[in-house]
């Protein structure tokens, strides 16, 4: 987990006084890139749990799309009210007029998720209050059902903490290539083992012009605007022969949308894989 200083803001906002936090690791966000228009990415949104900075996509009024490792702790499910969400900002820190605030009422993470193996990292959070669509700066995410070739560029967004100042932190995004499950696992054999539920994208050597960062766990890459895999593994950070594994969304979309109607709660400690998995 990443380690982050806190300053507490004096302006008020729909969680009654929030807080500023300043990342202590500027290096844990995306690596390179440009900066993002406002409204180019209206579905992202910033995950906190605890003092910890992640990501997540928007996918209706009432739910977020992310990684299950984002929100469990040794393959444990963590409490929900740990978790806070915000969007339709490009500043992941600060207060600003466009950002909406929430905390959660559900988590459901995938029944298989193993965080070993990475598989099934997936898990959808259910807001408190749901956003008010139609929004000005946010939406939610088109999920993209088709196969993506080897060679394609897709587009991931994401927020970096640059080193020193101005301490300008905005939303930047840039292109990462499909490449083949070959070349995804030559350079790190016992690391990158990629499943058939994951895409591979990334540059391998020389070292990446961009490249997504720890903090950017869970967030989404697209391709025509449409959400292709949330990030699971894969945080180069910058360095070669470490290219970004996502969880691809077009496996799920039965399973994300089953989320939509559960009602149980998931305890916090429950451990997964599940050894019962849950009826929606």
């Amino acid at each position: 987990m990443l380690k982050f200083a806190i300053i507490i803001a004096v302006i008020g906002s729909s969680l009654g006084g929030p807080v500023e936090i300043v990342p202590e690791v500027p290096e844990t966000f995306v690596h390179g890139g440009t900066e993002a228009p406002d409204g180019a990415f209206p579905w992202t949104a910033s995950v906190r749990v605890h003092n910890d900075f992640f990501q997540g996509v928007v996918i209706n009024e009432n739910h977020i799309l992310t990684a299950a490792s984002v929100v469990t702790m040794g393959g444990n499910a963590i409490n929900h009210f740990w978790v806070r969400v915000a969007a339709g900002d490009r500043h992941i820190i600060g207060s600003h007029m466009n950002r909406e605030e929430r905390t959660l009422s559900h988590l459901f993470i995938h029944d298989l998720f193993n965080h070993q193996t990475g598989v099934n990292n997936i898990a959808v959070l259910r807001l408190a209050h749901p956003f008010q669509f139609p929004h000005n700066t946010i939406e939610g995410a088109v999920l993209h059902n088709r196969i993506i070739p080897v060679g394609t560029n897709l587009q991931f967004a994401g927020w970096q903490i640059p080193v020193g100042p101005p301490a300008v932190r905005l939303l930047r995004s840039f292109n990462l290539p499909v490449i083949t499950t070959e070349a995804c696992t030559s350079p790190a054999p016992n690391q990158n083992i990629i499943l058939d539920n994951q895409i591979c994208a990334g540059h391998l050597a020389p070292a990446p012009p961009a490249s997504v960062c720890q903090g950017n766990m869970g967030g989404g890459v697209y391709f025509n605007r449409e959400l292709v895999g949330i990030l699971g593994r894969g945080f180069a950070c910058g360095a070669v022969n470490n290219p970004a594994i996502f969880t691809e969304v077009r496996f799920y979309t039965t399973w994300i949308n089953q989320q939509f109607t559960r009602t149980d709660v998931t305890p916090p400690g429950t451990t997964f894989p599940r050894q019962t998995p849950q009826t929606p």
